[in-house]
């Protein structure tokens, strides 16, 4: 026996399904975005589906939902001379552009900083020297104030 979607569920789903984003979805019935996220996920996973023109053909709505057509990329002419990047050259013996990236080596990806840990631990424990050095020294300059009262009082 398969599981139907929860009231609650199926609510989220139609408003998704229409058009209406997570976010004002979850404004909509006073939950959290996640938590629309979540009931939708669930409800997918309970319906069988994937995607939002799926779940529409499941709830019997029509989905209107057309992709966002994109601006084409202007890219340069074949011929045109690509400056400040060497390529490798062709072998023979079918060598390619991937066989030279991994041949690159540790030269593939910026060296990591090292030390950062304990670069961290050392200042917070200069941090703690300096202020346990100041407690003792204010210590020491009020036990001095005290006791110069003190002889004055004599």
């Amino acid at each position: 026996m398969t599981e139907s979607p929860t009231s609650r569920e199926m609510e989220c789903l139609t408003l998704f399904v229409r058009g209406m984003p997570a976010k004002d979805i979850g404004t909509h019935l006073n939950i959290g975005t996640s938590t629309v996220q979540n009931h939708i996920a669930s409800a997918y996973r309970k319906l069988g589906v994937s995607g939002r023109s799926a779940a529409a053909r499941a709830l019997g709505i029509d989905y209107l939902g057309q992709p966002i057509p994109m601006a084409p990329t202007a890219s340069p002419p074949p011929d045109a001379e690509v400056v400040g990047v060497e390529l490798p050259k062709a072998k023979s013996g079918g060598s390619s552009l991937y066989e030279f990236y991994v041949r690159l080596g540790k030269w593939r990806t910026p060296p990591r900083p090292r030390g950062g840990r304990f670069v961290l631990i050392f200042a917070g424990a200069m941090m703690v020297m300096a202020a346990v050095g100041a407690f003792f020294a204010i210590g020491a300059f009020v036990y001095g104030l005290v006791d110069l009262v003190h002889d004055m009082t004599r």
